[in-house]
């Protein structure tokens, strides 16, 4: 077979899993010649469908780092997501970030929902997006005030309600909001 490039498979032995940086958000490390996020946590990403209404759900949210690029905005469109923490299961995740970003209260009895996916999150990081198509019927949620998680960021972000005839109208800023779009849209059986 042959091979696309010549890059030797040497690893320097003072260069295997080496940590670099850490914080309670990141920790870098350093292994194989790369540098990248190592830590655990994924994220949950939920693709919510009001059945009844023809309606999805999406964020719209400040984000520091779009902001740095993207200076005449000042929230951008997020699909619903949140990272998972440590001893949660992937589920109990899903259905708190639900909660917690549009008020959404689930009945215990629903599972509807389907696994569609997961994808690591980039070249720089171990973190996996986990993906979920969550269809919903009126009578299988209550709404609340959603509570969000107490931070400054979650205040300062809305959740909206879009039918999908209007689906083509909006504009994502990043890949995995793109991609649940378009995951979307096939659940949907949409162009």
């Amino acid at each position: 077979m042959q091979k696309f490039s010549k890059i030797e498979q040497t690893i320097a032995e003072n260069e295997i899993n080496t940590t670099v940086f850490k914080s309670d958000r990141w920790k870098i490390v350093k292994q194989d010649g790369w540098e990248f996020n190592n830590q655990p946590e994924d994220y949950v990403v939920a693709i919510v469908y009001l059945s009844n209404h023809m309606e999805l759900i999406f964020r719209l949210e400040p984000i520091p780092s779009y902001k740095s690029r993207e200076l005449d905005y000042d929230r951008f469109l997020t699909v619903l997501s949140g990272t998972r923490h440590h001893s949660e299961e992937i589920e109990e995740c899903l259905f708190r970030e639900i909660y917690e970003e549009t008020g959404l209260v689930i009945s215990k009895a629903y599972s509807s929902h389907q696994f569609l996916q997961s994808l690591f999150v980039s070249k720089g990081g171990t973190q996996k997006y986990h993906i979920y198509w969550v269809p919903l019927l009126d009578s299988e949620y209550r709404l609340e005030k959603a509570p969000g998680d107490g931070s400054t960021h979650e205040a300062n972000s809305t959740s909206f309600r879009i039918n999908i005839s209007q689906i083509n109208t909006l504009k994502p800023v990043d890949t995995i909001t793109s991609l649940c779009i378009q995951l979307a849209k096939k659940e949907l059986g949409l162009k």
